[in-house]
């Protein structure tokens, strides 16, 4: 049984559950309502063990399940893909891991399946659909460890409470310093740009952006850009009234990353916004912005595609992108 008592973990999720959330609600609105559950979690005291008192395994973990697309991307980036024997439905990067039996969704997940595989240990984040699940496979001796990404260092230490917990430390702290080193490089080449007044926005109904406290805000301050929601809540939802006055000088909207360019005419009405007006409303690549792990990099530099498109094209010695930032036709249509 992991060190993190059930009752704690209890306590952890009724907190959760108070922002009003229902599980049904990340159905119809998956990407609003997670975002809502993510504001919460940043509110909350940790309830894991840090990487430095994380226990050492009682078994050998020779077989793991991950409930969440980030977590498996960091344990493949840990090397410990040939672990992995169960993954959630969204679980699609790296190709490898799409490959992997699957255990349900993120936030609905199959327990049985999970039984199945005989796990030495399950991965999970924070979210309403799963508590119930989670709680039940911990009674019934499965090895849990809950783990938290609201920030860029809260990253960095999950990978190295990830590692630790599998039995391999030193990976995690050679993974999350070399991440550290990679977020710090980009921060310093980009900041010797001017700041770019920015929005980064998550959905349109409602229109959702990132604020103050999130990784998001921390990953857009750190491709160069000046977030135009600092001063709002963590996930705050704007009305076009106050984009208009906020005036952008550039939109990364991952919103349109899956509802494709057509969803341009969202922001066809707001023709004096300059970001708009510009041509600088743009569609990144969502995934390494939206999925706190080891392609947060990436994701910076996707977002400097948009902010600094010419200092980041020109981004010597850093690893060939996955998908350059599109960006998006606002003019006018006939």
């Amino acid at each position: 049984m992991t060190a993190e008592s059930i009752p704690a973990k209890q306590m952890w999720w009724a907190r959760i559950r108070a922002c009003g959330l229902r599980a049904g609600a990340l159905a119809t609105d998956s990407i609003a309502a997670l975002l809502v559950v993510a504001a919460a979690v940043v509110t909350l005291a940790a309830t894991t063990d840090s990487p430095a008192t994380q226990p050492a395994p009682a078994r050998p973990v020779r077989r793991i399940v991950s409930l969440a697309p980030n977590l498996t991307e960091i344990l493949f980036a840990l090397d410990l893909g040939d672990r992995v024997v169960g993954v959630t439905d969204y679980c699609d990067y790296p190709p490898a891991a799409a490959r992997k039996p699957r255990v349900g969704g993120y936030v609905n997940p199959n327990l049985e399946a999970i039984l199945a595989l005989d796990p030495d240990l399950a991965l999970a984040t924070p979210n309403i659909g799963n508590r119930e699940g989670v709680l039940k496979l911990q009674a019934l001796g499965v090895d849990f460890l809950v783990v938290e990404t609201p920030t860029l260092t809260a990253l960095a230490d999950a990978i190295r409470q990830v590692a630790a917990r599998a039995g391999e430390p030193e990976r995690g702290v050679a993974l999350a310093a070399k991440l550290e080193a990679e977020i710090a490089a980009r921060r310093e080449r980009f900041a010797a740009f001017p700041a770019t007044r920015a929005l980064l926005v998550f959905s349109h109904e409602p229109l959702i952006a990132a604020g103050p406290g999130t990784l998001f805000d921390e990953m857009l301050r750190a491709a160069g850009g000046t977030n135009l929601a600092a001063g709002m809540g963590p996930y705050p939802h704007l009305s076009l009234e106050q984009v208009v006055t906020l005036a952008p000088e550039a939109i990364v909207d991952t919103a349109m990353t899956a509802t494709g360019p057509s969803d341009a005419k969202f922001w066809q009405r707001l023709a004096t916004v300059p970001a708009v007006r510009d041509g600088r409303v743009c569609a990144p690549a969502a995934d390494p912005i939206l999925r706190p792990g080891p392609r947060v990099v990436e994701g910076i530099r996707l977002l400097a595609d948009c902010l600094h498109p010419d200092a980041s094209r020109n981004d010597g010695g850093a690893a060939p992108r996955s998908s350059p930032a599109a960006v998006i036709p606002t003019e006018p249509g006939p």
